[in-house]
């Protein structure tokens, strides 16, 4: 894999770039503003690594899936969830503009100054960023002709920022797909305030729970 770190490397301010520019274009799940166009721009960019990447319609915002294929027989699939929606910004408690993807000291946004350097823009953390960096990983294993070990389904969404209304009725429709999958990864690299880089492996899943509250005589 040292090839592949170095291409990563070499390519460190190509691929902020790369992630900025995503970062402009509008796509607000909550208006639709700017929909379409940010499920087109999701599928470019997943066509970098998955030849078959396409939109998919649903009843509400388009989906974005593709995949790659691992040259092993005996390779497990791999599902990689992501999103291209986005919440809105309510730009009036912005320091900067939303959709700018300004480049900033830490310290002048709240953080700790010692992070340095940081990019500012909705969807820089959730999930544009992190979504774009797993596909240019990928992509770097690929061209340097590293193994890939898994075949991958990447299935980008367009509702998760309003409750993904359109997701039981495609997984259904793509379930001969889906199943395949043995897992599913959600790409979120995170840095704590030491400058340690945390890249989860798995998550347990999630409780839902209803709290009911009354009032007696007491009020």
């Amino acid at each position: 894999m040292n090839a592949v770190h170095a291409l990563i490397a070499a390519r460190a301010g190509q691929s902020l770039e790369a992630v900025r520019e995503w970062i402009r274009v509008p796509s607000f799940s909550d208006t639709g503003v700017g929909m379409p166009e940010g499920a087109e721009y999701a599928k470019n960019l997943l066509s970098r690594i998955a030849a078959d990447a396409q939109v998919y319609p649903t009843a509400g915002h388009p989906m974005v899936m593709g995949t790659v294929r691992s040259s092993l027989p005996d390779a497990p699939w791999l599902l990689i969830y992501g999103l291209y929606d986005v919440t809105p910004t309510w730009e009036e408690e912005w320091s900067v503009p939303p959709l700018e993807a300004r480049i900033v000291d830490a310290g002048s946004i709240g953080l700790l100054p010692h992070l340095g350097e940081v990019v500012v823009g909705r969807g820089a953390n959730n999930h544009k960023g992190p979504v774009l960096s797993s596909i240019l990983g990928i992509a770097a294993i690929l061209e340097t002709s590293a193994e890939l070990p898994v075949n991958l389904i990447y299935l980008i969404e367009g509702e998760e920022e309003i409750g993904s209304p359109s997701m039981a009725t495609f997984v259904e429709e793509h379930r001969e797909l889906l199943e395949r999958a043995e897992g599913v990864w959600l790409p979120c690299m995170q840095q704590n305030s030491a400058g340690t880089m945390t890249l989860r492996r798995a998550f347990r899943g999630t409780l839902f729970a209803t709290l009911e509250v009354a009032g007696g005589e007491w009020g």
